[in-house]
């Protein structure tokens, strides 16, 4: 399922078909468009948006609104306080609670709220360290179990829903990408580079050296199903890959998007990754082994040496190509 913005209209979308479900969902006034943060439940069903101080949350299939989390400090005032009220939100794994990211006169909280009474769970202070005011989201990413949260702009892994700090070491300041599937890698675009860190959530150790070759800011990631794979997009529209297992850091660059990148996505199986764009276009990347090896030719201009086999495929044995 692919949420896409208009204005005042949210348009739902099957990916596989690349069809719309039905007619836009109008979430708001004609001359009232749509305010970033927007979210999707991981099933689909729900879909949260920021209206005032409001973050309403409308169910997909009956395309009606079916809760409203309510607090004032959620308003953000752009030219007055740059930088305050609502800045990030994700949904809890189950679909039934949501965590929400804000800075209220210069103090970071982290909010859980219960989706289906509209109630505030909790709302937490975030006592870390806090790096350079970055003016971005910070990202947030649950593990799959549901029972952390990790939390950029040097944050770090929360319980939920106590909201109790778990790691030992904050990550480094910048954009909480995206999270493997077993919850211990998280991507982060850094604050102060081009590169991406990964970040272990439950140690706070950083892992290996960052992912450098963007010539923009990365502002999306996402692991593959076994989490080997982390495709990482930018605001050139650029898409590489990375063996996130291997501290070699090899990447390699997918057809680039024409617009900035806005959504990133494998399959279930991990041989097709899913790239939204700016202008609004979804493209689907095969990746597997024929295409791959092509791109390669074309990139080192011949035939793939067995050193450079070695160097780019290791794991896949040496045959000839181009």
């Amino acid at each position: 399922m692919l949420a896409t913005e208009s204005g005042a209209s949210i348009r739902m979308w099957d990916v596989r078909s690349r069809r719309p479900t039905g007619p836009p969902l109008e979430v708001g006034s004609p001359d009232e468009a749509v305010t970033e943060p927007t979210r999707l439940s991981k099933d689909g069903r729900l879909l949260a948006h920021i209206s005032g101080i409001n973050v309403d949350i409308w169910d997909v299939r009956a395309r009606r609104k079916v809760a409203s989390l309510q607090d004032p400090a959620f308003g953000r005032d752009g030219t007055d306080r740059p930088g305050t009220g609502l800045q990030d939100m994700e949904f809890a794994p189950d679909g039934k609670s949501m965590a929400l990211f804000l800075k209220v006169d210069g103090q970071r909280i982290l909010q859980f709220w219960d989706v289906t009474s509209s109630q505030r769970i909790r709302s937490s202070p975030i006592t870390a360290s806090e790096p350079e005011d970055i003016n971005d989201r910070p990202g947030m990413v649950f593990q799959p179990d549901g029972r952390a949260i990790a939390v950029g702009d040097g944050a770090g892994l929360f319980e939920f829903p106590s909201g109790r700090p778990l790691s030992g070491q904050s990550p480094p300041p910048g954009t909480v990408l995206a999270l493997g599937p077993d919850g211990t890698t998280a991507a982060i675009a850094s604050a102060r580079s081009l590169d991406v860190f990964l970040w272990n959530p439950r140690t706070g150790e950083t892992g290996g050296p960052p992912l450098r070759g963007h010539t923009r800011r990365a502002t999306h990631a996402a692991f593959s199903p076994d989490g080997r794979l982390l495709a990482t997009g930018d605001l050139d529209g650029a898409v590489r890959l990375w063996d996130a297992e291997d501290d070699r850091r090899f990447a390699f660059e997918l057809t680039p998007n024409p617009s900035n990148i806005t959504g990133l996505a494998f399959d279930a199986t991990g041989r097709s990754l899913y790239t939204v764009s700016w202008d609004g276009a979804l493209r689907e990347h095969a990746l597997d082994l024929t295409r791959a090896t092509s791109a390669l030719c074309t990139a080192t201009g011949g035939p793939l040496t067995k050193a450079e086999w070695r160097k780019y495929i290791p794991e896949i044995p040496h045959r000839r190509t181009c």
